[in-house]
């Protein structure tokens, strides 16, 4: 359905090119996989695409490489080409200037992976990294500092929750750990 879509557009702009009589002159421009360049007849997705419609509606054209997709559209405004194929972005600058069919790719913003295992030891094994271990250690003697300090300064007039001996500075350290939290 989509490729009978862009082939009725390709066709109505084919048919609206002045002067069918003449050989109808394309200007190729882009990078693989929709242009490649082997010997003297480029390839590629654009190329195989232009051919099938050209074949439907019995065109006869030529195909004229350009340098770049710049090349290509200044060719086509200045009358050496009809048309322009290949991976041609589509800006409002451009707009103005030549007309576009409607796109039949658009490219998004995709994320790789490596492949790899994903099991339960590969999820697990960065918490046994030296970085991770040694993080961990200097937040928890950060705060047992803290938490010592905290039962220092108030273990005389807060007994009740901050008693004596190693039980104080646990609630000393646990002080500290809702403080910086909240």
């Amino acid at each position: 359905m989509k490729n009978r879509r862009l082939y009725l557009i390709l066709l109505i702009l084919a048919l609206s090119v002045p002067g069918l009589a003449d050989k109808i002159k394309v200007a190729v421009a882009g990078s693989p996989p929709f242009v490649t360049s082997t010997g003297d007849h480029p390839e590629g997705l654009s190329i195989r695409i232009w051919e099938d419609l050209a074949k439907r509606a019995e065109l006869d054209y030529e195909l004229v490489p350009a340098e770049s997709v710049p090349k290509a559209l200044e060719m086509v405004r200045s009358g050496q080409a009809s048309v322009a194929i290949g991976p041609i972005s589509i800006t409002a600058e451009r707009a103005k200037s030549v007309a576009f069919t409607q796109p039949y790719f658009e490219a998004s913003l995709g994320l790789l992976s490596r492949r790899g295992e994903s099991g339960l030891w590969q999820r697990v094994k960065p918490f046994f990294s030296r970085a991770f271990i040694l993080g961990t250690a200097f937040l928890f003697t950060l705060l047992a500092i803290v938490g010592t300090l905290v039962w220092l300064v108030e273990r005389r007039t807060n007994s009740a929750e901050f008693p004596e001996g190693m039980a104080g500075i646990g609630h000393g350290m646990w002080f500290a750990i809702v403080t910086m939290t909240t």
